[in-house]
C-alpha cells in the first residue's frame, strides 16, 4: 500500500478517534456536569476521571476507532456496548456515593445514553461512507490449494467493503514466484493450503514484511484458544474444552427463558394470525415437527409453522430450494420473512434449544456434513440455537467446513456479551431471503446417494445374517 492511501487510513482513524472523545464529552457535560452541580459534592467529581478510564478500555476492547478494519455492523454493536456500559457503571458508582436515586437524574441519564449511541453510530456510517469512496480497498493475491474446502476462489465474486481479490496463483507456482508477485499488491490471502507449505508461505512473509491473511484450519480454532503451560522448558497448549462451565450454562439459560418468553408475548398477535392463514389455505396441521440434534447429540422435536404441503416428508428428503413446489403460498411469506421458525421459542422454553449456538441439523444431514468434514460433529458441544455466529456471519452457501470453523469460534469463545450481540445483528437476516444453505445441491444429492446407499447395504446385511 503506497504512502497516500496509508495516510489517508492514518487520518480517518484520527477522525475516528476525535468522533469519540465528543461522544464522551456528550456524557461528561450533558449528565455528570449536572450530577456534580446538583449534589455539590466534590466526591462526584472524581467519576469523572472514572468515566474517562472506562470508556477508554471499552473503546480499546470494541477497536470500533479502527475504520477500514471493522464492519459496519459491529461498528454499531460497539457505540452500544461501550456507551450503555460505561454509563452505566458510573450511575451505579454515583448512586453508591449519594444513596438516593432521587439525584441520579434518571430521565437526563438515558436521554445522554441514547444521544451518545445515535451520534457515534452516525459518525461510524458516515466514516465508513468516505473511507469506501477516498481509500482503495486493498488489492490480495489469493495462494489457494487443491482442497474442496478451499472458498478463496468462491469468496471472489462478493463484495468486501475493505478488500478485493485481485489475482489468483496455486501453491505449485512455488513460494518464490508467489513472494515476487506479491509486490505488486498490497498483501496476500492464503487459502486452504497444505500445512507445511503453508508454514513455509507465512514465515517467509514474516521475513518480508508482506502482510498475509491466512485462512484458519479447526486445529488453528482449537488452538487460538487453548492455555499455554510451559512444562520443563517447553511451551504447551493444553485444550481441555468441555463446552460451556456450569456458570456460563446458568446465565444463558436464564437469558433464553427471559427473551424467550417476552418474544413469544409480543409475537403472539402475529402468530395467531398465521395460524389463522394457515388453517385458510388447506386445512391441514398449523405446526410442523421435525427431529434434529441439540448439545451431545440429543434427538428433540423441533417446531415450526407448516410452510410445506402436507404430504411433503413422504418425499425424499432435501433441503428447501428457493423455488421448491412443496412450499405453500402462506409458507412462502412467513419463510421469506423467518416467521416460520417463531414456534422455536417454545422449544427454548423448553430448554431443548438456546436462542443463541449452531443451527440444529437432522441427523441424517448430520452424517452426510460428518462424511465431508469430520470435526463436524464438535458443535454439538453446546445446544442448537435459533440463531448464531455461523448464521449471522456466515453467507447462505457457506459451506459445512466454513460453518464449523464458525460455530467452534462461538463455542470457544461464548460470553453473554456475544450472545447479545448476535441478537441484535440478527434483525438483519431477517430481511434476507432463505436459501440452501450447507454443501451445494449436486453434492448434497451425491452425498444423500452414498449414505442411503450405505444404509441399504447394512439393512441387506442385517437381513442375510
Amino acid at each position: 500500500m503506497n504512502n497516500k492511501i496509508n495516510t489517508r487510513r492514518k487520518i480517518m482513524m484520527g477522525v475516528s478517534c476525535i468522533f469519540l472523545v465528543i461522544e464522551a464529552l456528550i456524557f461528561m457535560y450533558t449528565y455528570l456536569y449536572n450530577i456534580v452541580a446538583l449534589t455539590v459534592n466534590n466526591e462526584i467529581s472524581l467519576f469523572v476521571y472514572f468515566y474517562i478510564i472506562i470508556f477508554y478500555v471499552l473503546v480499546n476492547n470494541r477497536k470500533i476507532y479502527n475504520v477500514g478494519n471493522i464492519r459496519l455492523l459491529d461498528a454499531f454493536f460497539g457505540h452500544i456496548v461501550i456507551n450503555v456500559g460505561s454509563g452505566l457503571l458510573v450511575a451505579i458508582g454515583i448512586f453508591i456515593a449519594v444513596k438516593s436515586h432521587d439525584e441520579l437524574m434518571l430521565s437526563t441519564f438515558f436521554v445522554t445514553i441514547l444521544i451518545q449511541i445515535v451520534f457515534g453510530s452516525a459518525c461510524s456510517y458516515i466514516l465508513h461512507q468516505v473511507y469506501m469512496a477516498f481509500v482503495p480497498k486493498r488489492r490480495l493475491l489469493a495462494v489457494v490449494g487443491d482442497y474442496k474446502t478451499d472458498t478463496v476462489l468462491e469468496n471472489k465474486r462478493y463484495k468486501n467493503a475493505y478488500y478485493i481479490v485481485s489475482d489468483v496463483m496455486y501453491y505449485y507456482d512455488g513460494i518464490d514466484k508467489i513472494i515476487e508477485k506479491s509486490k505488486d499488491y498490497d498483501g496476500i490471502l492464503v487459502g486452504e493450503l497444505e500445512v507445511q507449505f503453508r508454514n513455509d508461505l507465512v514465515r517467509t512473509c514474516f521475513n518480508k514484511n508482506i502482510q498475509v491473511f491466512y485462512m484458519l484450519k479447526i486445529a488453528d480454532v482449537m488452538v487460538e484458544n487453548a492455555r499455554k503451560y510451559v512444562i520443563y522448558d517447553q511451551i504447551y497448549f493444553m485444550n481441555g474444552n468441555h463446552g460451556l462451565s456450569i456458570g456460563q450454562k446458568f446465565v444463558k439459560r436464564l437469558m433464553d427463558i427471559i427473551v424467550s418468553g417476552l418474544l413469544l408475548l409480543l409475537l403472539s398477535p402475529i402468530c395467531l394470525i398465521i395460524m389463522i392463514c394457515i388453517k385458510l389455505e388447506d386445512g391441514g396441521p398449523i405446526f410442523y415437527k421435525q427431529q434434529r440434534l441439540t448439545i451431545n447429540g440429543k434427538v428433540f422435536n423441533i417446531l415450526k409453522f407448516r410452510s410445506m404441503k402436507e404430504n411433503a416428508d413422504n418425499q425424499e428428503p432435501a433441503p428447501t430450494m428457493q423455488e421448491d413446489n412443496r412450499i405453500t403460498k402462506v409458507g412462502k411469506i412467513i419463510r421469506n420473512l423467518h416467521f416460520d421458525e417463531i414456534p422455536q421459542l417454545i422449544n427454548v422454553l423448553k430448554g431443548d434449544m438456546s436462542m443463541v449456538g449452531p443451527r440444529p441439523e437432522r441427523k441424517l444431514f448430520t452424517n452426510i456434513y460428518s462424511k465431508e468434514v469430520k470435526e463436524f460433529e464438535c458443535r454439538l458441544k453446546v445446544k442448537a440455537g435459533i440463531t448464531g455466529y455461523a448464521q449471522v456471519y456466515g453467507k447462505y452457501n457457506t459451506n459445512a467446513y466454513d460453518k464449523l470453523k464458525l460455530d467452534l469460534f462461538y463455542i470457544l469463545n461464548y460470553s453473554l456479551l456475544m450472545d447479545i450481540k448476535l441478537l441484535i445483528l440478527t434483525i438483519r437476516i431477517l430481511f434476507q431471503r432463505e436459501t440452501v444453505t450447507g454443501l451445494e445441491y449436486d453434492e448434497y444429492l451425491e452425498a444423500l446417494k452414498k449414505v442411503m446407499d450405505e444404509k441399504s447395504e447394512e439393512s441387506d446385511n442385517q437381513e442375510k445374517s
